[in-house]
């Protein structure tokens, strides 16, 4: 499972805090961060690694700075 985060989301700040918490203390899930600088904006992807098939994509979605997230395997 993939999780788009909203444009030029500041890593130090409160939501993204909030988000990493939230992953922390998922069982069975590694994370990977993923991020591109471009000359306007900042990307970030979280690549969740695991068992990721309980999880459900609207709970996912609604996490702070979360804008859209891909399931890459049923």
């Amino acid at each position: 499972m993939i999780l788009i985060l909203s444009p030029n989301t500041d890593p130090q700040g409160g939501e993204y805090r909030q988000l990493t918490a939230h992953l922390a203390g998922l069982q069975g899930i590694r994370t990977r961060v993923h991020t591109e600088r471009g000359t306007e904006q900042t990307l970030t992807e979280i690549y969740l690694i695991g068992n990721s098939k309980a999880l459900d994509i609207d709970d996912m979605q609604n996490l702070p700075c979360v804008e859209r997230v891909v399931r890459v395997s049923e």
